[in-house]
C-alpha cells in the first residue's frame, strides 16, 4: 500500500475519525500492510500481541468465530495482557490489516494522545471481547 492508500484507509476507521490529518499521517507513515489468508493463525491463546492491528478488510475471529474489534492489541501493548482465546483470520475472507510496531505505538501515543484516549474509551481496548456489530462485510 502507498502512503496515500494507508492514509485514506486509516481515515475511514471510526476509532480514528477524530484525529486530524497530521496525526493520521503519522500513523500511516509507520504502519505496514499485512494480509492474513483465510483461517490463518493470528495469535495463540494466552499470548500477548506485540503490535497494534487495524483491520481494514475481513476480520480477526476468536475461537467461537466472533469478529474482534477493528483495532486490537492496545491492552497487550500497554499492560502486557494476553488474549484469552486463540485468534484467527476469518475462515471465509481472511484479513487485511495495517500493523504498527510496539515502539511506534508508544511514540504515536506520546505524540498523539488522542489516539490512546480513543483506544482506552473503546471496545478495541478489550483484546478478548467480540465486536458487538458482528464484524465487517
Amino acid at each position: 500500500m502507498t502512503l496515500v492508500e494507508k492514509f485514506l484507509a486509516l481515515r475511514s476507521v471510526p476509532l480514528l475519525s477524530e484525529l486530524d490529518d497530521s496525526e493520521i499521517s503519522l500513523i500511516a507513515d509507520v504502519a505496514r500492510s499485512c494480509d492474513f489468508s483465510p483461517g490463518a493463525r493470528f495469535c495463540a491463546a494466552d499470548r500477548c500481541l506485540q503490535r497494534l492491528y487495524i483491520v481494514l478488510d475481513g476480520c480477526i475471529e476468536n475461537e467461537q468465530g466472533q469478529c474482534m474489534p477493528q483495532v486490537l492489541g492496545a491492552a497487550s501493548l500497554l499492560f502486557n495482557l494476553p488474549v484469552s482465546s486463540s485468534l484467527n483470520a476469518s475462515a471465509s475472507k481472511g484479513a487485511k490489516c495495517l500493523v504498527v510496531g510496539k515502539s511506534h505505538f508508544f511514540t504515536i501515543s506520546y505524540q498523539c494522545p488522542g489516539v490512546l484516549c480513543g483506544l482506552l474509551k473503546s471496545d478495541s481496548f478489550e483484546t478478548s471481547v467480540p465486536e458487538k456489530s458482528g464484524g465487517r462485510a
